[in-house]
């Protein structure tokens, strides 16, 4: 076949061809293309990066790593690394994707996971999914399957005690958060918006020691029921307690756990309409099951 050198080093006629003179090798500064009907299809920048479906063209892009099926293979991308002594969490290899400028969108890494090192040894790794939520500017990891194969999700959710009850707010609010996944848990408000659809754990229980001396607290009884937008969701759950004349020592508890069917931008409260003992040994839990 005749090999052409004298194109015009443009897509339409890259600078070596073979008899089709608009499918061949392009130069540019510093980076190489491949060019088939006249569109970029291939590049290896300058920065090492090989570009697969660069042309301006509406079509998907596809790259197809077939195998020989004669001989049983299969087609395969390997990412290797070869850093000596990698740390326990190091990235191994990563399969990112571009959106609109923005190269790591959406990415899978290959990564350690933990075990001590040895040289020409296999290492323990697990594979990890991120996305990049709306409006943010970095991608989050929101899957991982670690090297024993367990599938792990860093769901959104929150966990506090010494929460509040009073008459003007009478719901859990106001209490030591000790961790949150994500922002959806309102602590002054006492408010839980559900970032996505799906099933969340509910878990709540309140002390009624001395109830009697807050404002606005109910004498005779202690309640927590769980409300799902505004409109309470079951029974309460509900208990007796002494008053001041029949002694203030004892300390009654009240629990449930419950899980709510939830829609995108449905929210979550545990109201009380007779009160608790207020900032003590009450605890609440969301979390998103799945």
């Amino acid at each position: 076949m005749t090999i052409r050198i004298d194109g015009t080093n443009t897509a339409a006629a890259p600078g070596v061809t073979g008899a089709d003179t608009d499918t061949g090798l392009q130069f540019g500064t510093d980076e190489v293309s491949i060019v088939t009907a006249g569109e970029e299809q291939v590049k290896v920048d300058s920065s090492g990066r090989l570009l697969v479906g660069v042309s301006s063209s509406s079509q998907v892009n596809t790259a197809v790593f077939q195998g020989n099926s004669a001989a049983g293979s299969a087609g395969a991308v390997i990412l290797s690394s070869t850093i000596n002594n990698p740390s326990s969490t190091q990235t191994i290899g990563k399969l990112a994707f571009s959106d609109n400028g923005h190269v790591d969108a959406a990415s899978i890494k290959g990564t350690r996971d933990g075990g001590t090192w040895t040289s020409g040894s296999s290492q323990p790794t697990a594979l990890k999914f991120f996305t990049t939520a709306d409006g943010a500017n970095s991608p989050t990891e929101r899957m991982q399957i670690s090297s024993e194969g367990y599938v792990t999700h860093p769901n959104p959710g929150v966990y506090l005690d010494s929460l509040d009850w009073t008459s003007s707010i009478a719901k859990m609010h106001l209490g030591h958060q000790f961790w949150q996944i994500g922002s959806n848990w309102n602590n002054s408000t006492g408010v839980w918006t559900c970032p996505v659809a799906g099933r969340y754990l509910v878990a709540a229980d309140v002390q009624g020691h001395n109830t009697a001396t807050q404002s606005g607290a109910n004498g005779t009884y202690f309640n927590i029921q769980p409300y799902l937008n505004g409109a309470h969701y079951g029974a309460e759950t509900v208990a007796t307690q002494k008053g001041d004349s029949g002694g203030t020592s004892k300390h009654d508890v009240i629990a449930f756990t419950i899980i709510l069917n939830c829609a995108e931008n449905d929210t979550i409260e545990v109201r009380s309409n007779h009160g608790f003992r207020t900032n003590t040994q009450n605890h609440l839990t969301i979390y998103l099951l799945s």
